[in-house]
This record gives C-alpha cells, sequence and structure tokens, in this order.
C-alpha cells in the first residue's frame, strides 16, 4: 500500500479525496468536499458537549460555542488535508467518552476506541490522544468491574489486540516516515515553547486585536481552567467519600482528555527523542482545551439574573467574535499562505501568451500546488518543470517563480517579469 518512501500521514483524507475524484472528477473544489463536510459533524459534536456542560438558556452558551472554532482550525475545514477530519473525529470522541462514562454505556466507549483510531487514521500527529483514549476505555473497566482481575480480564484483551491490529496496520508508513527523516520540520524545544506557545500564536492569526492580550495572561487562564477542574474533583472525591461516581463527572473526562495527550507526547519526545506537536500537528488540543473551559463555566453558581455574568459573556463572546470576522480569508490560509497567488500566476502566463505553451519552473514549495492544476489539465498552456528541493539557475525554463530572496542567486540569468506579493516574484530568461 505504500510504494513510496515518502507515505501520506493522513491516510483517510487520501482515501476520501480518491472517492470524491471518482465521482465528481479531480476538481480544488471536489478534493475539499471530506473536511467541508466533516465540520457539520464537528459542529454537532461540539453541541452535544454544551448539552452535558452548559445550560442552553445561559447567557454564556454562545460564548462557550465560539470556544470551539477560530480562524486557523476553520482553515483546515476547507482544506484537502487530514486535520479537519481528525479535529471531527476527536471531538465526537470527547461525546462518546463523555456520554459513556456518564450513562454507564460500554458501547459508547467502545465506539469512542474507533472514532480514536479514524482521528489518527486521518493524521498521525493524533496518534497521543488515541493512546489517551485507549487508557479512559480500560480505566472505565477496571473502575466498573472494581478492579476484579476475571471482569477486567476480557475488555483489556480486546482492548489490546484491537491496539496490536492498528498499531500493525500503521507501522509501515510511521517507519518510512522515520527512514525518510520526516520529523525534521518540527522541534524538542520543550513542550512549552512548541506547543503551548505556538498555538497561541496561530490562535491569534495575526490579529492586532488578540496581539494586545499577552502569552502570559493566557497562559495562566489555561492553568486556572485546569486548576479549577482538578479542584472541583478533589472537593466532589472528598463530598462523595472517594466514590467511584467522581470518574463520571465531565470535569474528570474532560481533564483526562487533555491531560493524558500532553503526558504522552512529553514521554515520547523523552524516550524515544521524537519532536513535540507544533502548529497544526497539534490542532486537536483546541477542542480538547476548550472542553475543559466549557466544564468549568457549567460549574459556576448560576448568575443569570445577575449583571456579572452577562458582562463576562458580552465580553468573552466579542473577543472570540472579533477573532472570526477580523481575520478570517477567503483568498489564503495560515498555514499557506505562500499558495494563494498559483492562480494569478497562471492566468498571467496564459494572457501573455494567448495560451500558447510556455515552461515555468518554481522553487520547490509551491511546486505541489501548481503540480495538481497541471495533473488536473486545468493550465495545459504551461509547461511544469521537475521538481527539486534546489533553485537551478541553469534550467532550460522560460519562468521562474521565486521567494524575493531567491532572486540574487538568479540574477544572472533572470530579471524580474511581474511581484505577485513582496515576497512572490515571477522571473524571465534574460535575452542576450
Amino acid at each position: 500500500m505504500f510504494p513510496d518512501n515518502w507515505p501520506n500521514n493522513h491516510i483517510l483524507n487520501t482515501m476520501f479525496a480518491k472517492c470524491c475524484i471518482m465521482l465528481l472528477g479531480k476538481e480544488q473544489w471536489v478534493i475539499r468536499i471530506p473536511n467541508f463536510l466533516m465540520f457539520f459533524l464537528y459542529t454537532f459534536g461540539v453541541f452535544q458537549i454544551l448539552k452535558q456542560t452548559v445550560k442552553q438558556d445561559s447567557w454564556l452558551f454562545l460564548p462557550a460555542s465560539l470556544l470551539f472554532v477560530n480562524p486557523y482550525l476553520l482553515d483546515f475545514f476547507g482544506l484537502c488535508r487530514g486535520y479537519g477530519i481528525s479535529t471531527t473525529m476527536v471531538i465526537l470522541t470527547v461525546v462518546l467518552i463523555m456520554n459513556g462514562y456518564m450513562k454507564k454505556k460500554p458501547v459508547l466507549l467502545w465506539l469512542s476506541l474507533l472514532t480514536s483510531i479514524i482521528a489518527s487514521y486521518a493524521n498521525f500527529t493524533v496518534l497521543v490522544f488515541w493512546a489517551a483514549t485507549v487508557i479512559l476505555v480500560w480505566l472505565y473497566f477496571v473502575l466498573e468491574t472494581k478492579g476484579q482481575l476475571k471482569k477486567i480480564l476480557k475488555p483489556t484483551l480486546i482492548i489490546f489486540l484491537i491496539s496490536i491490529a492498528y498499531l500493525a496496520l500503521i507501522i509501515v508508513p510511521i517507519r518510512k516516515m522515520q527512514n525518510t527523516d520526516q520529523f525534521k520540520y518540527w522541534t524538542s524545544g520543550g513542550f512549552y515553547d512548541d506547543t503551548i506557545r505556538s498555538l497561541i500564536h496561530e490562535w491569534r492569526y495575526n490579529s492586532e486585536i488578540l496581539s494586545e492580550i499577552h502569552t502570559n495572561f493566557i497562559v495562566a487562564f489555561i492553568v486556572a481552567i485546569l486548576l479549577t477542574n482538578i479542584l472541583f474533583m478533589f472537593l466532589y472525591l472528598r463530598k462523595a467519600k472517594f466514590s467511584v461516581h467522581l470518574f463520571r463527572q465531565p470535569a474528570f473526562i474532560a481533564t483526562m482528555l487533555l491531560l493524558l495527550p500532553v503526558l504522552i507526547n512529553i514521554l515520547q519526545t523523552l524516550i524515544l527523542g521524537t519532536p513535540n506537536l507544533k502548529g497544526r500537528t497539534a490542532l486537536f488540543f483546541y477542542p480538547l482545551f476548550a472542553t475543559a473551559v466549557v466544564v468549568a463555566i457549567g460549574m459556576l453558581p448560576n448568575l443569570k439574573n445577575q449583571w456579572q455574568n452577562k458582562m463576562l459573556a458580552v465580553i468573552t463572546g466579542v473577543i472570540l467574535i472579533a477573532n472570526l470576522s477580523h481575520r478570517l480569508s477567503l483568498t489564503s490560509v495560515r498555514e499557506w499562505s505562500y499558495d494563494q497567488n498559483t492562480l494569478q500566476v497562471t492566468e498571467y502566463l496564459k494572457e501573455k501568451y494567448k495560451g500558447t505553451p510556455v515552461s515555468l519552473r518554481t522553487n520547490w514549495i509551491f511546486h505541489p500546488s501548481f503540480y495538481f492544476y497541471s495533473d488536473s489539465g486545468k493550465i495545459p498552456w504551461i509547461n511544469l518543470q521537475y521538481y527539486d528541493y534546489n533553485l537551478d539557475i541553469n534550467t532550460r525554463a522560460e519562468y521562474y517563480y521565486i521567494f524575493a530572496k531567491d532572486y540574487k542567486f538568479l540574477e544572472p540569468r533572470f530579471e524580474v517579469e511581474y511581484k505577485f506579493s513582496e515576497d512572490r516574484w515571477l522571473l524571465k530568461q534574460r535575452k542576450y
């Protein structure tokens, strides 16, 4: 299944995209359909969580729902990548685990194991969440059987066999990813710097409004939420005389679903030397943290008729809506903003040469976007040159699409034809 030395680690997304292409053809909107449709499942999952935690007549219901979306997260529901699918499966797993624990329904726990597998099969960086789900599902049966060995043996064996079978399924692409050094694009500078700070940075999405909120304040808010949930668990445990019912509380489930992947990721980095999750690879932490926040909100005393509650809801709602409305873009996405001029480049060359074929080479980072349109037959007037990480000043291509910084190297043979932005230039071979 993986003849290429560079296997796709968004396998499920690739399978969905191929199905859509078979049905509707190779169009850029077609390959985005799976992630777009997943957004509706995502909103369904968010609503189910809110129903369990925040009263629907509360002023905080709308701000709580807005915690689950931000411009950076929404980008991935419009792209042909595995992140939208995996994030949706993560939120559905949260719903299933929460309901399974609270309603004492083992079938929901087994389903959560399945959705967590689907989540990680759509994007391997979610494997740490899958591992956390395995632990929580197993813990449920330990608690329900009160640790009786005979009763816990069967579910333990089933969980073990499912886990082994899944690992056998994904071991080949993971090994090939290691052999081709595909983790070099991330770092191991510490979970705080690599994961927490990067997620805060991406959440801001270059917003001038949100940049005024200091990172330390946001980190303090994160810690306060976790401490609130942990304090509630301790107080409830004490009040219930250390009853097993504590583990059916949303505060316990939400906190464990957030902290377990964090702990597993840190241990994985320390033991295996793998890099920390960062930016889009840590995307699934957004809904997990949002779940912990809404659980904390749900534990607040009912202040429906007091102005403090309304003021908090209005301020929070305004900040989150500002984040969405101020930074949403229909022309580019944050992670691949450099690709926003692809069609402008192809149209420029089409108009200049009246559809006559012309050869084009690009900086390697632009190549995949151009290749899609070339491979799908959308730009027959472009003779796209081969893919290479290195700039080639001796290329026979008539045009070269580059970052501005590349121009110094290519200047002896090329001149600037058109600047599509301050950073992205189209060059043309000089005439001698």
